[in-house]
């Protein structure tokens, strides 16, 4: 039997978009998530945290 995902990276530059996501999944989802506002940076953060999965904004600075 798989492993359940528990582990989400969350990739968003808009505060309040990233605010409601935490909510849903850490607080009544029960996931854990790491948020980062910068793509570039969670290429960095994905090696050290490694995620079952990750959510990107569709349109984000510097790399989309």
């Amino acid at each position: 039997m798989a492993e359940p995902l528990s582990r989400i990276l969350l990739v968003e530059d808009d505060s309040d978009i990233a605010l409601l996501a935490r909510i849903a999944l850490e607080e009544i989802g029960g996931f854990t998530l790491c948020h980062v506002a910068d793509p570039r940076e969670a290429v960095e953060v994905a090696g050290e945290f490694e995620p079952d999965v990750a959510i990107f904004d569709y349109r984000m600075p510097h790399l989309n």
